[in-house]
This record gives structure tokens, sequence and C-alpha cells, in this order.
């Protein structure tokens, strides 16, 4: 059983490019599987969820096993609780691509047989809670459970110890984060230095990248983490983490763009309404002082609203007149 949706300007990451390896694939399984000791390597079957809905970096990926299918996503560095709702997501997608691929009627009275569904995340994150289980409705609803609708995804953590391809994967990712961390204020002068020098930004981030990628490299293999796979990809897996590294770079600067100008315009808008608002004060305090004049010379209140702009009762306020 395998099928796939249109790929549209989706780049591949290091997790889907691991999982695209059948052996390697195999070895997830294994990982998530223990206990089976029956399935083969070739009893393993893509079942591709790219898509032209989504743009950007692709790391979600699903294979079916005999009547399960399987579905792993990447929770990466920044941990989402909306994890749940993208694999549910992703899984009614595959179900509805599936059917169309069998030609089912969803309105005709029989059933449409679809195959048994098993979610995962694996967190590379450096979380301090670690539930094995994350349900929807507790996430989205707020309750314990949903007779109407529910779901589950399981989170993959890894072991520091372990040398399962899940803990590997997690070691490697985690050691390529530490990577980028120690080069944050790098990355920060080097932004400054190529403004002031009018220099392309993106090429500076790529060679603070290649740096981090380097290193990342040379420790996976020192400590024997995922080494045959990055020593047979090495070329392909410099290029996807490059990318990732200016790609999160330029988004930050963006950001940090668009938030100084938001707040250059908030202190304007500020400075422009506290003016507004302290003229206002000033003219209304003046008009008072003017209407207390007018109510000493025994001006009718009619009259003096008229030529205060002040509102009839205020000038009652003014004169103690109930």
């Amino acid at each position: 059983m395998r099928f796939s949706i249109v790929k549209r300007n989706i780049k591949d990451s290091v997790f889907t490019t691991l999982l695209s390896i059948p052996e390697r694939r195999y070895l997830v399984y294994r990982a998530i599987h223990p206990e089976d000791e029956t399935t083969t390597p070739e009893d393993l079957r893509p079942a591709e969820i790219k898509r032209a809905l989504v743009y950007g970096k692709y790391n979600d990926c699903g294979f079916t096993v005999g009547d399960k299918l399987l579905i792993l996503l990447e929770a990466q560095s920044t941990w989402s609780y909306n994890i749940v709702f993208r694999a549910l997501y992703y899984l009614f997608l595959t179900y509805w691509f599936l059917i169309g691929k069998r030609k089912q009627n969803v309105f005709g009275k029989d059933a449409v047989r679809l195959p048994e569904a098993e979610l995962y995340a694996v967190c590379t994150a450096k979380v301090k809670k670690r539930p094995k289980y994350l349900q929807f409705s507790k996430i989205h609803f707020n309750k314990p459970s949903s007779p109407w609708v529910d779901g589950r995804v399981r989170i993959l953590y890894g072991d520091p110890d372990g040398r399962d391809i899940i803990s590997q994967y997690v070691a490697f990712s985690q050691i390529f984060d530490d990577q980028l961390n120690a080069r944050r204020a790098e990355v920060k002068a080097a932004e400054l230095r190529a403004k002031k020098e009018r220099r392309n930004v993106q090429e500076v981030f790529r060679d603070i990248g290649k740096e981090a990628v380097r290193e990342t490299l040379r420790l996976c293999l020192e400590r024997d983490i995922l080494s045959e796979f990055l020593q047979e990809r090495q070329f392909e897996i410099m290029i996807i983490l490059e990318d990732d590294f200016v790609q999160e770079q330029i988004t930050r600067a963006k950001e940090q763009e668009w938030l100084e100008r938001g707040e250059k315009r908030g202190e304007k808008r500020g400075f422009d309404k506290g003016k507004k608002e302290g003229k206002e004060e000033g003219l209304g305090e003046a008009n008072a002082n003017c209407a207390r004049k007018m109510l000493a010379d025994g001006l009718p209140i009619a009259q003096i609203a008229k030529y205060t702009n002040l509102n009839p009762s205020a000038i009652r306020k003014l004169s103690k007149v109930a």
C-alpha cells in the first residue's frame, strides 16, 4: 500500500531523509515495537503525506506495516502541544487520499476500510516534563476525555544512554541545537556588521551555519551517533542543516525588525495620543475656568455652554447647582 500527495516548495528534513531509507525506517519501527520480531524491512511501505498545503520544511512522514498505519512527526527544539492536532490532521488527510486511491465511496452505504493508525512524535527538545502520551481532549477541550472527538499521540524522547536509532537521532538534534545556541552572540554581531558593511546577511549566516554543521558532524562521528548514516549522506545533510540555520536566522532577524518597527510605531502613537490628550485636558481646564468666571458674573448656563462647549451638567457641577 503506497500513496502520495503532490509535493510543492517543501524541503526534506534530516528526519524525513533518515526515514526514507528502508533499513533505517525498519530500525525506527523496531525501536517503537521491540516486541515484533517477525516483521521484516520489506513489510514496511512508505505512506507519504507530502502535500500542496504545506510550505517550508517537511518533517512528518508515515509508513504502513500490514494493516497498520504509523505516522511520525518531529517535534523540534520549540515544543508545541499542537503536535496532537497536527498528528490528527495528517492522519485524516492521509486517510482521505487513501480512500481516493482505493476509489472508495464515503457517501455509499458500505463502510470504507482503513488501516488502524498509531501516532508518534519524536521530541528533540530538552524538556523537563515528559508525558508519555498527549491526548487531544485534554489539550484542546481541557477535558480528561471526549466521547465525540479524541485521539492521542505517543511522545518519543529517546534514551540518553540508548543506542536505538530514535535515541541517536534525538542526540544528534540536541548536539546541533547546542552548536546553534553557542553561536547566538556571534550571529547577532555578524548581523550588525553585515548591515554596517552593506553585505548580504544571508552569506554571513551561511558561513556561521557551516561552522555549526561541521562541528555537529564531527561530534556525532566522534561519539558514534548516526555515524553510518551521516557518512553516507554527509553532503546532503550539510546542505539541509545549513539551509535550516540560514532560514531560522533570517526569520528571527525579520521578526526582530518587525518588533522594533512595531515598538517605534507604538511609541509614536503613544506620544501623539498623549499629546492629544494633554491638549484636550488643557483646553478643558481653560474652558472650566472661563465657565466659573461667567457663572460668577451671573450668565445663564445655556449661554455659558454655547461659548465654552461644556456640557450643561458639567457647568451645574461647577456652580454647585443641582
